[in-house]
C-alpha cells in the first residue's frame, strides 16, 4: 500500500507540473517577444549578482560558484566570480580578458567563431535579445509570473555542444532571472541572477583588465 501511495503522489506531481506549465498562445508570444524587445533596448546597462551550478554526471555533489556580473551595451560583459576562487572574465570589443587571481590572458575572439558566437550569446542571454536570434527554435511556456522560453539552436557549432539553452523571464520587469544550459550529455550550467539593477550608473574601470 504503501508504493502504491507514493506512486500516486509521484504520478500527481509529475501531472500537476506538465499542467502547471502552460504553453503560450501565439498572441501571448508576439506580445511577449515584442516587450521583451523594448525592454531590451531600453536597458543601456545591468549589475547584480548570480549563483552558477554545474551539474555533472560523473560528480555526485553539484558544483557551486557566485560573484557579481555587470552589462553594458551593447555587448560589454564581465564576469567576476568571488567564490570558491578569485577569478574574472569579462568579453570587449571582440576579445576575451581573463583574470585567474592576478595572472591575465588575453584571447582574440575574431580568431575562434564558435567563442566570438558564444560571446554574443553571453551577452543576448543577458538583455533578451538572444530571443530574436533566428539560429534557434524557440518554444514559450509559463508558470507562476516566469516565462521559460527553450531554445534549441539550429546551427551546427552550436548543437555540437548545447542541447538546449533555456532562458527564465520575470514578466513584472522582462529580467532574464535564470539562464540554463543544457549539454548534449545531458549535463547541464545555471546561472540564477539576484539583485539586479537596471541601467545603473557603472564606471569605465568595471571593464578594465
Amino acid at each position: 500500500m504503501r508504493i502504491a501511495k507514493s506512486t500516486f503522489l509521484l504520478l500527481f506531481f509529475v501531472c500537476y507540473w506538465s499542467w502547471a506549465q502552460e504553453p503560450l498562445n501565439p498572441q501571448e508570444e508576439e506580445t511577449f517577444i515584442n516587450n521583451v524587445e523594448a525592454f531590451s533596448q531600453e536597458t543601456k546597462t545591468l549589475k547584480g549578482n548570480f549563483i552558477q551550478t554545474k551539474e555533472l554526471s560523473f560528480v555526485e555533489k553539484s558544483i557551486k560558484s557566485n560573484g557579481d556580473f555587470y552589462y553594458k551595451s551593447p555587448n560589454l560583459v564581465k564576469w567576476e566570480y568571488k567564490t570558491p576562487y578569485l577569478y574574472s572574465v569579462i568579453f570587449k570589443n571582440g576579445e576575451l580578458l581573463i583574470n585567474d587571481d592576478g595572472k591575465k590572458q588575453q584571447i582574440d575572439l575574431s580568431s575562434n567563431k564558435l567563442f566570438e558566437k558564444l560571446s554574443d550569446l553571453i551577452a543576448n542571454s543577458i538583455n533578451g535579445k538572444m530571443l530574436l536570434d533566428e539560429g534557434f527554435s524557440t518554444h514559450f511556456v509559463k508558470q507562476n509570473g516566469i516565462v521559460l522560453a527553450k531554445m534549441i539552436p539550429k546551427e551546427k557549432e552550436l548543437s555540437e555542444f548545447f542541447k538546449a539553452i533555456e532562458l527564465y523571464f520575470n514578466t513584472k520587469n522582462y529580467l532574464v532571472e535564470k539562464v540554463k544550459l543544457i549539454e548534449k550529455s545531458g549535463d547541464f550550467t545555471s546561472i540564477e541572477f539576484t539583485n539586479l539593477k537596471h541601467n545603473p550608473s557603472l564606471d569605465a574601470s568595471v571593464f578594465t583588465h
